[in-house]
């Protein structure tokens, strides 16, 4: 089986590699432990071993990872911190909700499918850069430090959760979202 991953030398996002099926999960940070793993997993399994076993780490891959990883295009949006950026600081300046409202709104935002953590807020300092976008009238509160990004439109969750009247978001928001 040819490579699927667009580099020799790629290395994916978490620094994981990984293959799963129906009689297990095996992760490795290295392509010979992959290849070991998988091999692993079919004789505990009582299967044939793969001929190819890191085709079948790519294979299973490759569909979950950002488009430009693979040699074919996976749909997965990779989120950008400057368009995050670009995004959020144009709901600055605008008229803010109440704390009880902006914690109820940040809790579904968690648990939701289109939420991304893939930047840590605290760490980065959003947390103190929302409060200055909002002119200092949005003090921190603790779940901020676990909300990260709407990946439906790129912006900081506590930031629109923070606005009175925020944006809708159109068709691609998932059920249940409090912006529709």
């Amino acid at each position: 089986m040819s490579s699927r991953f667009r580099s020799v030398d790629y290395y994916p996002p978490g620094g994981l590699y990984w293959y799963q099926d129906k009689h297990g999960r095996v992760e490795g940070r290295y392509k010979t432990d992959m290849i070991t793993g998988v091999r692993n997993l079919f004789r505990r399994s009582g299967r044939d071993i793969p001929h190819d076993p890191w085709g079948l780490v790519m294979e299973c891959m490759c569909p979950f990872l950002p488009d430009g990883a693979c040699n074919e295009p996976s749909g997965v949006k990779v989120v950008r911190m400057q368009e995050v950026r670009d995004n959020t600081r144009t709901l600055f300046h605008k008229p803010n909700t109440s704390y009880d409202i902006i914690e109820s709104r940040l809790l579904k935002c968690q648990s939701c499918p289109k939420h991304s953590r893939t930047f840590c807020p605290g760490c980065v300092g959003f947390s103190v850069w929302i409060k200055k976008g909002f002119d200092g009238r949005r003090e921190a509160i603790p779940i901020d430090q676990v909300c990260g990004v709407c990946t439906v439109d790129c912006v900081l969750a506590s930031a629109v959760a923070t606005l009175e009247d925020p944006p809708k978001l159109g068709e691609e928001a998932p059920n249940g979202c409090w912006r529709c």
